[in-house]
């Protein structure tokens, strides 16, 4: 049972422009898809958009093809440097993409798609333990506490307590999604120093409004977006390559469980929305 006395969070709240929970994505993950801040589906563009801009992972076109990310078969993701992670998640996301690239290392996004229909109940885990240990993290950091209460004379039962300073990060988190989403403030942003922008966009891709804020940074420091360009954008084939794996795996999942077959398209009811975000 969940205890939310304490966690109280408003329809409405007030911009903030300061990325709470440290930037540290693990630990915004578990409360922010609760609350429906974060997009499930975009918890792997996430990592993706991480891993480039620790030159991790890099985008090579085809022989003779020009780089173009709405296009699933004119690049490969070079997979060469990727390893050496800390954090479990991060590490069995990696191990999934270097199986579906083979030995050369090199993965396209049909290959990827392909895996992840083959293997949908690995990525399906993979999102449920993703969440679990997004709550130990902040079970570890006292955000959400545990106790048991007796519901009759022979049985008691665990109760998750979403704690008061739980409802106030998340309600900074509520607010930094919307002042991004937010049109209406440009002196304010204009203002904000350029190396946040790459902040923001790591958790911009989380809420799934990663474009936006790459187009607000190209507009007010277009000399800046020129030079990072293959940065920003790269998350119009992460949020591509994300939800496109994920919505795979997903509906390969309903059909085996319903036992009808498999189309390989997106998401029938609603499908999933572009953009996503961020990690530390």
């Amino acid at each position: 049972r969940y205890d939310e006395t304490n966690f109280i969070i408003p329809k409405d709240v007030n911009n903030f422009r300061d990325i709470p929970f440290e930037k540290d994505i693990m630990s915004a993950y578990y409360i922010g898809e609760r609350q429906g801040i974060i997009k499930k589906e975009n918890l792997m563009g996430a990592f993706l958009l991480k891993w480039i801009k620790d030159n991790k992972i890099t985008m090579v076109p085809t022989e003779g093809g020009v780089l173009d990310f709405n296009k699933d078969d004119n690049y490969y993701i070079d997979l060469t440097n990727l390893g050496n992670f800390d954090d479990l998640t991060e590490t069995e996301l990696s191990e999934y993409m270097l199986d579906a690239a083979k030995e050369d290392k090199h993965l396209t996004p049909k290959e990827f798609k392909k895996w992840c229909t083959k293997n949908y109940t690995k990525v399906n885990t993979w999102l449920d333990n993703a969440g679990d240990r997004s709550k130990s993290i902040l079970m570890g950091q006292g955000y959400i506490t545990q106790t048991e209460e007796q519901y009759s004379k022979k049985h008691s039962r665990k109760v998750y307590v979403l704690t008061k300073e739980l409802a106030e990060e998340t309600i900074k988190l509520k607010g930094l999604k919307k002042f991004l989403n937010d049109m209406t403030i440009i002196d304010e942003k204009k203002a904000i120093e350029v190396h946040l922008w790459d902040e923001y966009l790591i958790f911009a891709q989380m809420f799934g409004i990663a474009d936006k804020v790459a187009k607000q940074f190209k507009d007010f420091h277009p000399t800046e977006y020129q030079q990072g360009e293959y940065f920003y954008s790269s998350v119009f084939w992460v949020s591509h390559f994300s939800v496109m794996s994920t919505s795979a795996a997903m509906n390969a999942m309903s059909a085996a469980s319903s036992g009808g077959s498999f189309s390989g398209g997106g998401m029938s009811s609603g499908g999933f929305s572009g953009g996503g975000g961020g990690v530390r």
